[in-house]
């Protein structure tokens, strides 16, 4: 099941984030840092999107993107050690 990185940036905290954050936990989604949270989903990148878009007032800012194996990163502790655990290799 491919792994997505979720990232969004809201206007004004609220309400909605609070939606937002029940849809993400309801995904088994990892919080990686501050607003992008990392989530198995067996679907496409839009059909995420579309699952959370409803959440976000029409001037925040929503990204989704699936991870694959050509990924880095510096300090990231437990959500960097998911991410190895979790993004394979094809064939591996």
């Amino acid at each position: 099941m491919p792994v997505f990185l979720i990232s969004f940036d809201l206007d004004r905290i609220g309400s909605n984030y609070t939606s937002l954050r029940k849809k993400l936990v309801g995904l088994n989604a990892l919080q990686a840092q501050g607003s992008v949270w990392f989530a198995r989903h067996d679907g496409s990148a839009d059909d995420l999107r579309n699952h959370l878009q409803e959440c976000p007032d029409h001037n925040d800012r929503l990204y989704v993107g699936m991870i694959n194996v050509d990924w880095s990163a510096v300090n990231m502790g437990a959500p960097g050690r998911w991410l190895r655990e979790q993004v394979v290799a094809p064939g591996d």
